[in-house]
């Protein structure tokens, strides 16, 4: 039972650190600021699950170790078009944690598999890039930018008998388009950042050293094969465990990625900018979206 209490303060610590890295993030007064507070939080974060997994590696651990769970997060209401949209910037954070998701049929939640710190740090990066995605874009929109714009689609059209029919063509980039096209570029940038930042913390830990006590004892691990190994161990635990609890059934293949080049440009800046951050806890910040 002592055992259990001092990982769970462990975790909860941890979190918090990571959680006032971000509000911090959230409130620098410089772009380099907010991502050097940004790539601190992440760095800290992927060190501290690979420091859990070498913990689940040793023998005295295996019996206690934690293990993957399943939890469900809240996307929007039903009927919401943008839902798709978070959909895909919370799939983008999620690959990057090595967290699984099912997606709900009508877009209003998903379901996360994977290890309990990995999924409070995607719902919590999620929770404070959505909301600032969603500004953003409707500040980029404002600007008109995207009416110069064509693209390849369907319209429909009516000829001089009055017959309506379905016509592709080079038209005008409508307003939706450009949406989508903004939400594409920022999402994928934000998941080309938290892959970098990833990359980069478990390039320091291969030249570092993991400690985990058993019955007061210090054990060292180190070396990129203990990295490798395991890493590999956490990819399997949860590949395994999605397997044997997942129901869903055919694939979620999103939406429509946009036909504007310019908007997608526009979601990429954005993303490489976005102040990482909710300024909330870590279980209640990601039901904050509601456009």
């Amino acid at each position: 039972r002592k055992l259990g209490n001092e990982e769970s303060m462990k975790n909860e610590t941890m979190i918090e650190k990571i959680s006032k890295l971000l509000a911090l993030a959230e409130n620098a007064g410089t772009e380099a600021e907010a991502e050097a507070a940004f790539s601190k939080a992440q760095s800290l974060a992927s060190a501290y699950s690979i420091s859990l997994a070498v913990a689940r590696q040793t023998k005295t651990e295996r019996n206690r170790r934690s293990k993957p769970v399943q939890r469900r997060v809240v996307i929007g209401e039903r009927g919401k078009t943008v839902n798709i949209d978070l959909i895909g910037l919370f799939s983008e954070i999620a690959d990057a944690q090595g967290v699984k998701i099912n997606i709900a049929h009508n877009n209003t939640y998903v379901n996360a598999f994977g290890f309990v710190e990995d999924i409070d740090i995607t719902e919590e990066i999620w929770a404070a890039v959505s909301v600032q995605m969603i500004r953003f874009c409707e500040a980029y929109l404002r600007k008109d930018e995207w009416r110069s714009e064509t693209e390849w689609r369907e319209k429909k059209v009516t000829d001089a008998l009055g017959w309506s029919y379905m016509q592709a063509g080079e038209y005008p980039v409508t307003k939706q388009s450009a949406r989508r096209s903004f939400y594409t570029g920022f999402s994928r940038r934000i998941g080309a950042r938290l892959e970098q930042a990833r990359k980069e913390a478990e390039s320091t830990a291969d030249a570092g050293h993991f400690h985990t006590e058993d019955a007061g004892q210090s054990e060292a691990v180190s070396g990129s094969e203990s990295v490798a190994m395991v890493l590999a161990d956490k990819k399997q635990q949860v590949t395994e465990f999605y397997a044997e609890t997942s129901t869903a059934r055919g694939s979620w293949r999103g939406g429509r990625s946009g036909g504007s080049g310019y908007a997608r440009k526009a979601g990429d800046r954005a993303g490489r900018s976005a102040r990482l951050g909710s300024g909330g806890g870590i279980s209640g910040g990601a039901r904050a979206v509601s456009a």
